[in-house]
């Protein structure tokens, strides 16, 4: 399935600071996820419980203790005139709401308003075994299907019948928001352009790429109305034929669950029975949902017993396998013969002598490929003293990982040029003999995924990178997943289990 699974299958989530048993896990979204969006105008931002943290903390160091005010009467008279005069900044209020009693403003100060607001935020063993569900069943590794690419495969014994994983889903309204059209650049001002189905560019799916900031920039627009491809979410969406509906899980590893039918399957899906489960919007027909927020779940049942190791099978459905089968009939390899999948190239050449920038003018590696080398950037670091000093915003730094090979940090591969090659006396290991190695000097770029963003006005030039701290990657929008040929199906619903009222369309 060339093209047909993701290449972004090695992103996780790191504790930035210690988890205690029981808590809730949280993510910071950023304030624009909230300035973004109207209906949450009310939802407090960093500099809110900032200023919060500080009303409470001053509230009580200059009336309460200043004044030596022990009437707890008068103190929440004083405390109720304080929060009607921040009624005016309703966020820095929401973040006081749940501080109405003047007695609970101790544990503010001591924990911060933002923790004080989430009473429950660790919960005991027993509350979890009543109320949870596992999420830690499964992990992911590569596929025992050849051209599969990941699969999802158990940690612990799972039993038949029991859950294998529950799944929160995300509903997608419209399965037409995945349609990709051929797009074009329209450098004309003139009113009178407009895209494929008669709307004006700016308006509807197209925008304009530089959100209407200058006059004369370049505009994207249809070509026309023909669907030259589906997204890739879509493989990864639960559907059905005679639906407009898609639903997309997020739950760990569940994604990476791969097809085998009837009973070489050995999970299934149903509706979940967890209390977050909205089964009144299974009543609901698909155009009077809600896009606010999630609210379907399925759990993943085993069909039979599931031991450790063994990869996780669901039945995608005859409908999936038939658009497979179908476009195995009708598929042809690429014509491109310069391109060559990363994976197959650094396992051809993994040891092999990379070339520079310079070189690569003279013997240019595949079109697709780009050389990428692992680089922990973090703002603290200082330049090599041992190097000659950069002037302006060069960043000169001597290579240090601290993983070995094997437990490389694929959040820390970015895109590099290599500038340099050069021999060096490798110190040996275990009191090894030293030997002499090659290593490399490359400048490093960003990737969209980096969680440290070297910043745009400086150059990162990093001296004595071993060859195994560089892969090669695909170039943007160079991967499979581009190729027009490739396969694109939801995964079954069943029909036992789909509502007769989100049926909304012909079977298609």
């Amino acid at each position: 399935g060339a093209g047909a699974v993701t290449d972004y299958n090695r992103v996780g989530w790191r504790a930035n600071r210690d988890i205690t048993k029981g808590e809730e896990i949280f993510l910071d979204y950023g304030d624009g996820y909230f300035t973004d969006r109207d209906y949450y105008n009310h939802v407090p931002l960093k500099d809110d419980f900032n200023r919060a943290d500080s009303l409470i903390k001053q509230f009580d160091e200059t009336i309460v203790r200043k004044h030596s005010i022990s009437n707890k009467t008068i103190a929440q008279l004083m405390w109720n005139m304080i929060q009607d005069v921040i009624s005016e900044t309703p966020r820095t209020q929401t973040a006081l709401l749940h501080l109405s009693d003047v007695s609970s403003l101790d544990m503010a100060i001591s924990n911060g308003t933002a923790r004080s607001g989430l009473p429950n935020h660790i919960r005991s063993p027993q509350w979890l075994e009543q109320n949870g569900q596992c999420m830690d069943n499964l992990y992911i590794g590569p596929s025992t299907i050849s051209g599969a690419g990941q699969g999802a495969f158990a940690k612990r014994f799972i039993s038949e019948g029991s859950l294998v994983a529950p799944v929160p889903l995300i509903q997608i309204l419209d399965r037409k928001g995945l349609d990709m059209y051929e797009l074009v650049v329209n450098r004309s001002n003139d009113d009178n352009n407009h895209n494929g189905d008669g709307d004006d560019y700016n308006n509807g799916d197209i925008d304009n790429v530089n959100d209407g900031e200058e006059e004369d920039y370049p505009k994207i627009k249809r070509k026309n109305d023909e669907v030259i491809m589906k997204q890739l979410l879509l493989n990864y969406c639960f559907g059905h034929q005679k639906s407009s509906l898609l639903l997309f899980p997020y739950s760990t590893a569940v994604q990476m669950i791969n097809h085998k039918s009837g009973n070489e399957s050995n999970a299934k899906i149903r509706w979940s029975t967890s209390a977050h489960h909205r089964s009144d919007w299974m009543k609901t027909p698909v155009e009077n949902m809600t896009t606010a927020h999630s609210g379907l779940m399925f759990d993943i049942i085993a069909t039979e017993d599931i031991f450790p190791g063994d990869e996780v099978f669901l039945d995608y459905g005859p409908t999936w396998e038939k658009a497979w089968r179908e476009h195995v009939a009708k598929w042809t390899p690429v014509t491109d013969n310069n391109y060559v999948h990363p994976d197959v190239f650094n396992s051809l050449y993994k040891t092999s002598r990379v070339r520079t920038i310079r070189e690569q003018k003279i013997k240019p590696y595949p079109d697709n490929l780009q050389t990428a080398c692992y680089y922990d950037y973090n703002d603290d670091e200082e330049e090599d003293e041992d190097e000659e000093e950069e002037s302006g915003d060069v960043v000169k730094v001597k290579w240090d990982y601290i993983n070995d090979v094997e437990d490389y940090n694929q959040d820390d591969l970015r895109p590099c040029d290599i500038m340099k090659r050069y021999q060096v006396k490798v110190e040996g290991k275990n009191n090894e003999t030293s030997k002499w190695g090659i290593h490399y000097t490359a400048q490093i770029y960003n990737h969209i995924e980096s969680d440290s963003m070297i910043p745009e006005d400086q150059t990162h030039i990093v001296t004595h990178i071993p060859r195994s701290a560089i892969e090669f990657v695909h170039k943007e929008h160079s991967s499979d997943v581009y190729l027009r040929n490739t396969f694109r199906q939801h995964i079954s619903i069943p029909d036992d289990m789909f509502p007769t009222v989100w049926m909304n369309r012909s079977e298609q």
